[in-house]
């Protein structure tokens, strides 16, 4: 809900096009959403207290629908989309060639310089597989959900410890 709860307010008030990957257009187009996949006791009750606010939205039909990848430059923008789903099926990334990227919810800071997979995803092994994907632009900065940001190599790092918690 709070990736696209108010897109088609969004919308309205910009005029700007809506992006969403394959997976998702069907879904954003109806407003019908389901919940996250909770691997803990706190997504699991999150869910819950959302699931009693509602999960429904106002949808609104996708301008662009991404497959695997998107060239930003017909907007201005040096860098493309990239699909990364684990996180969830239709989680998209952003790569810029001045070496930012925008990754999301696909990883997170946990707690000051630890990085991790968070308490929602789907797919822990299609989330290695895009973080890898990520890391082979080797971005000099990678902007995380909630604000925060690291470095390839931190991304890198936190790759490989993912991997041997996880036994990936």
């Amino acid at each position: 809900m709070d990736h696209v709860g108010s897109i088609a307010y969004a919308k309205k008030l910009t005029g700007g096009d809506v992006l969403c990957h394959q997976s998702y257009a069907q879904a954003l187009e109806s407003g019908d959403i389901e919940p996250a996949v909770a691997q803990n006791f706190t997504g699991r009750l999150l869910n819950l207290m959302t699931g009693l606010l509602g999960t429904k939205f106002e949808g609104v039909k996708p301008d662009i629908v991404v497959t695997d990848e998107f060239d930003l430059s017909e907007y201005g923008i040096a860098g493309k989309i990239i699909h990364t789903p684990g996180h969830s099926p239709s989680s998209l990334s952003i790569i810029l060639d001045n070496g930012e990227a925008l990754v999301g919810d696909i990883v997170r800071e946990e707690e000051p310089g630890v990085i991790g997979i968070g308490m929602f995803y789907e797919d822990e092994q299609a989330l290695l597989e895009s973080l890898e994907k990520i890391a082979a632009y080797e971005s000099s900065i990678i902007y995380l959900s909630h604000g925060t940001y690291t470095d390839n190599l931190a991304l890198v790092n936190a790759i490989e410890t993912i991997k041997a918690e996880t036994g990936n």
